[in-house]
């Protein structure tokens, strides 16, 4: 019984690879699988970046740099 199936899909396989339409088709699907890939881990990284930003603003948010406490100039 499985070896009747694998034999079957098998032959399903080769059929569907000697199919010009079905290389189209699995063409078209590969590309929009890649980009949605892509702009999925685009989106991810811009994300990301934002937030390292937001983050090292809110690092210093309360720091007041303009005056020294020792008073002493670098």
């Amino acid at each position: 019984m499985l070896w009747d199936t694998l034999e079957r899909v098998n032959k399903l396989r080769k059929q569907a690879i000697k199919d010009a339409d079905f290389l189209e088709s699995a063409k078209n699907h590969e590309s929009a699988v890649i980009e949605q890939v892509n702009h999925i881990c685009n989106e991810y990284y811009r994300d990301k970046k934002e937030r390292r930003r937001k983050a090292f603003a809110n690092a210093y948010q309360n720091a007041h740099f303009e005056l020294d406490p020792t008073g002493e100039k670098h």
